[in-house]
């Protein structure tokens, strides 16, 4: 019991030498190696969401940003959405089709000919300024004029 007593102590005090704080085998209160590597992981951007209300504007966004451009439409009357003119690649680059992606809004089973909405996904590539068109009309109806029209600058800094 003696023998026992007296190992305690010492088993104690090996182990307290043991931790570790700074990485394997660096003692207690020993800060960690310095390295090259950055310490913050980085982050996606947060995507630029526009919508009708961004007609005309200017919108600044940092390169790899994402933008997603959301119009309402309704195709059920013919009517979609058609970019007119694409923003230059080098500056801002379309991720999706150029027609957008249609997503219908959700109603009730018993309504017919509901609207929905057309969406783009972007991304903002390198410096520069470069805008986007879209128009809003019946494709077969040509030499009509669009019954909307879409545009936005974007300068990527």
């Amino acid at each position: 019991m003696n023998r026992m007593l007296t190992l305690i102590p010492i088993l104690a005090v090996a182990l307290a030498g043991c931790t570790t704080s700074g990485g394997a085998g660096t003692p207690a209160g020993t800060p960690p190696p310095a390295t090259d590597q950055p310490t913050a992981v980085p982050t996606e951007a947060a995507p630029v969401r526009l919508d009708a209300s961004a007609n005309g504007t200017t919108v600044t966004v940092a390169p790899g940003t994402p933008i997603v451009i959301t119009l309402a439409a309704n195709p059920t009357t013919g009517y979609s959405w058609t970019v007119t003119s694409l923003p230059d690649p080098a500056a801002v680059a379309l991720d999706s089709p150029p027609e957008g992606v249609y997503v219908a809004t959700p109603v009730a089973s018993a309504v017919v000919g509901s609207g929905g909405a057309q969406t783009w996904d972007l991304h903002a590539t390198q410096a520069g300024t470069t805008s986007i068109q879209l128009a809003y009309a019946r494709p077969w109806e040509s030499g009509t004029p669009p019954v909307e029209t879409f545009s936005v600058t974007f300068v990527v800094a």
